[in-house]
């Protein structure tokens, strides 16, 4: 399908910033629909995470990968930014939550404070992380790995030859407060 450059699509209204936030959390279905029809118009950056307790590192490699999709930007394009959260299943799975106590806050609640941040667009949760893989390879344009180096991800190889545009974001520009850190600091002083 060929769309005119300029026309408004369905994906335009997510990017209004009167929308509630809840509103900008859309299930994974209906995100593929919405970057179909947006395909050529739109510059999708994406990234996935837990976003268990949001600290300040998840907030500067979601604002670096906002500035990669709106730097990239030609003539007549618009950027869009999609981050995935982790169901609480995954979660558990990933971080041991069945010993630990993650998550700490559910699904939604993670997926509403992540999509409120003013350099996202839209929020999906996720549970299978094969799904996620084949839409970061068929609709992401630009990545950023989260807590590991992208090139650890198993997608990434698939995603390089698609053309993606691969961030590698300095470990230590994302630790300042990381969630592990937080909850221990939290459990030592006997505030939780």
């Amino acid at each position: 399908m060929s769309i005119e450059l300029g026309t408004t699509l369905e994906v335009d209204q997510y990017r209004d910033p009167l929308l509630p936030t809840a509103e900008r959390v859309i299930p994974i279905e209906r995100l593929v629909g919405l970057l179909r029809e947006a395909h050529g118009q739109y510059l999708v950056g994406a990234t996935s995470g837990t976003f268990d307790l949001l600290h300040l590192g998840h907030l500067r490699y979601l604002e670096r990968l906002a500035y990669e999709v709106y730097s990239r930007l030609g003539a007549g394009r618009k950027g869009l930014v999609v981050v995935g959260v982790n169901s609480d299943e995954s979660t558990r799975r990933n971080k041991g939550g069945r010993t630990n106590g993650r998550p700490v806050m559910d699904e939604r609640t993670r997926a509403e404070i992540v999509a409120g941040l003013r350099c996202v667009d839209l929020t999906f949760i996720f549970d299978d992380d094969l799904q996620l893989a084949q839409l970061h390879v068929d609709l992401f344009q630009v990545f950023t790995g989260s807590d590991h180096k992208p090139e650890d991800r198993p997608e990434v190889s698939l995603m390089k030859q698609s053309g993606t545009f691969i961030i590698s974001v300095d470990p230590e520009e994302e630790r300042p407060g990381a969630t592990t850190d937080i909850i221990k600091k939290i459990r030592e002083h006997n505030i939780y």
